[in-house]
C-alpha cells in the first residue's frame, strides 16, 4: 500500500522561514554570548538567519560554512575518522561553531569566549530538530 501526502499538508508542518527566524533569534536570548546565527543547506544556500544580521552577510556565511565542512570532512574521510558532526574554530574574539544538526543542514554561530558551550551545543541539537525539516531539499518553503 502507498501513502501520500498532500503538498498542502506536507508544508503545513515545516516551520516557515519566519518561524525560523524566530527560533534563531530565540536561541541568541537562551544563550548568552551567541551573537548570531545562520541556518543553511549543507549547500550552502543561506535559508534562515538571526534578525541581527543582514542578509548580504548571510549569504556568503552559509556557503563559508558548507564549504568548510566539506573540507573537515575530506580531511576525516582521508583519516577514516567517521563524518563530521560540528567544526569548531576559536578566534581572538570567540568562537565560530558549525554545527551539522543532519545531512541537509547546517547551522553556524559565533559566540564570544564567555558563552557557555555545554549550554550552545544542547541548544544547537534542539534547533537541528527544525532545522532539518526546513532545509532539507526537499522542503524548501520560500516567503
Amino acid at each position: 500500500m502507498t501513502m501520500s501526502v498532500s503538498p498542502a499538508s506536507y508544508h503545513a508542518s515545516v516551520p516557515s522561514v519566519a518561524q525560523f527566524t524566530a527560533l534563531l533569534d530565540e536561541l541568541l536570548q537562551l544563550v548568552p554570548g551567541v551573537a548570531l546565527v545562520v541556518a543553511a543547506s549543507a549547500d550552502g544556500i543561506t535559508r534562515a538567519a538571526s534578525s541581527n544580521l543582514r542578509r548580504e552577510n548571510g549569504d556568503p556565511l552559509g556557503a563559508a560554512a558548507s564549504g568548510m565542512v566539506g573540507m573537515i570532512s575530506g580531511i576525516a574521510g582521508h583519516l577514516n575518522a567517521g563524518a563530521t558532526h560540528h567544526v569548531l574554530v576559536e578566534l581572538d574574539e570567540g568562537f565560530i561553531v558549525i554545527k551539522k544538526p543532519t545531512e541537509h543542514a547546517l547551522l553556524l554561530v559565533l559566540a564570544s569566549h564567555t558563552t557557555n558551550m555545554d549550554q550552545l551545543f544542547f541548544e544547537l541539537e534542539r534547533l537541528g530538530e527544525s532545522a532539518g525539516q526546513i532545509l532539507d531539499p526537499g522542503a524548501r518553503v520560500f516567503s
